[in-house]
């Protein structure tokens, strides 16, 4: 592949970093386990001027998830879980408050953010997953419907992954992934410890941009308490390429079998549809077919922290990109990275949402505010029979694709809202990136 490609791929980076206000990046993309492309972009300490490298370490947030549900797959492997089991098999003292049938809960749907419940208000300060079971047991917890109707992103169910890792092998969370798929991967500069960063050199330093006063702020790692399952891993992307391998190979790393085949294929097999051409897995998300091939993928974003990572099975591709600023485009640098070893054009979108002529009507009964428990608003109102949406500080004007789906542009890519309506035609929530998000009356 020619370095012109390469070349354009790096002004497109350049030109959404000046953009987006990203201080620093790093992009790694190999094929068949040799690597292809990596580079560092910017800076990873504004105070030090200190440059960007492969081996940068950054946070992964989300991505994290993949880990998890890598040692869910495992213990599956031996024996020890079906992922067909109910969740209170394993975790017999779990309530969670207001949900009718708690046998009904398997551990696909805590795999697949699919058992029913909406984002929950966030306590970082629980330390075990027994103090979290109360915390569910105890919180007004809002449900969607029965296990596996709804699609919505809750990080308080998916770490009970992590309280049944513990029940199952006897160790606490961290120790065993630390052990099975950090020290035993040889997966290089990754923890789980922030306590463990100052040993390492080549550090970044997490910012958010404050939007008012158009300056970066430093940021403190999270200690996330019993959220490190879905959010506390924290690395470089040349330790995520060799992680990649894991799923492109088989199962295989260094000629030593880690998870079977039939695993890997099904924790990347489609469970619930997000959008028109992408699914949830098992802590990943597909698209089965994208210019025919399989996009397999998962973000992350916290304080500081906008990462994406994923693979082509077919092709052996593996790519990871992590950043140091919230809510900055980390997807958008992956595909792009991706439609450069692919050989597509370098902005080429996933999915483009068609047009559609919404009546007035129609718009009308999408108007409102909406938001969950975890903090998530936004707002849609009608400005000259015009759609707007604001989120997150920003202004958006919006369209309809569907009768039931707005989208926006962010960040040169669109993103769609999609609501819910009830028996009598009304709105009762609406689907914002991956959480759901309640309609106020």
């Amino acid at each position: 592949m020619g370095d012109s490609r390469w070349a354009e791929f790096e002004a497109y980076v350049r030109e959404l970093m000046q953009k987006t206000h990203i201080v620093g990046a790093a992009v790694a993309v190999s094929r068949e386990g040799e690597v292809l492309y990596q580079n560092g972009f910017g800076v990873r300490n504004l105070a030090t001027g200190d440059p960007v490298t492969p081996d940068t370490i950054f946070g992964i947030g989300s991505v994290s998830k993949s880990f998890t549900g890598l040692a869910m797959m495992k213990l599956q492997d031996e024996g020890k879980l079906d992922t067909e089991d109910p969740v209170i098999r394993h975790l017999p003292g779990l309530r969670i408050r207001n949900m009718p049938d708690m046998g009904a809960i398997r551990i696909r749907h805590i795999l697949s953010h699919t058992t029913g419940l909406s984002p929950v208000k966030r306590r970082e300060e629980v330390s075990t997953f027994s103090e979290h079971m109360d915390y569910l047991g105890s919180f007004d917890c809002k449900i969607l419907g029965r296990p596996g109707d709804y699609f919505s992103y809750c990080n308080d169910t998916f770490l009970l992954n992590g309280a049944i890792i513990e029940r199952i092998t006897g160790q606490k969370y961290r120790s065993y992934m630390t052990e099975n798929f950090v020290k035993d991967t040889g997966l290089p500069r990754t923890t789980y410890d922030i306590t463990e960063l100052p040993g390492f050199d080549n550090v970044t330093v997490p910012y958010v941009f404050n939007k008012d006063t158009k300056q970066h702020e430093q940021k403190p790692y999270p200690s996330l308490g019993t959220y490190e399952v879905g959010g506390g891993v924290r690395s470089c992307v040349t330790a995520l390429l060799r992680c990649g391998e894991i799923y492109v190979n088989g199962g295989m790393l260094d000629g030593k079998r880690l998870l079977t085949e039939a695993a890997l294929r099904q924790m990347r097999r489609p469970v619930h549809q997000i959008s028109r051409k992408a699914y949830y897995c098992f802590a990943l998300e597909t698209v089965p077919d994208y210019e025919g091939n399989t996009l397999v993928f998962h973000g992350g974003s916290q304080p500081g922290v906008s990462a994406h990572f994923g693979f082509v099975p077919e092709k052996r591709l593996v790519a990871a990109v992590l950043t140091n600023v919230t809510g900055v485009p980390a997807k958008a640098i992956w595909l792009a990275a991706m439609n450069v070893a692919l050989g597509l054009p370098i902005r080429q979108q996933v999915e483009i949402e068609p047009q559609y002529s919404a009546t007035v009507e129609e718009l009308e009964r999408l108007a409102g505010s909406y938001g969950n428990d975890e903090g998530g608003k936004f707002r849609v109102a009608l400005e000259a029979d015009i759609p707007v949406i604001e989120a997150e500080g920003e202004r958006h004007v919006a369209r309809a694709s569907d009768e039931q789906t707005l989208v926006y542009e962010l960040n040169g890519f669109e993103s769609p809202v999609r609501f819910f309506f009830d028996d009598q035609g009304e709105v009762w929530a609406a689907r914002l990136g991956v959480r759901m998000h309640w309609k106020e009356r």
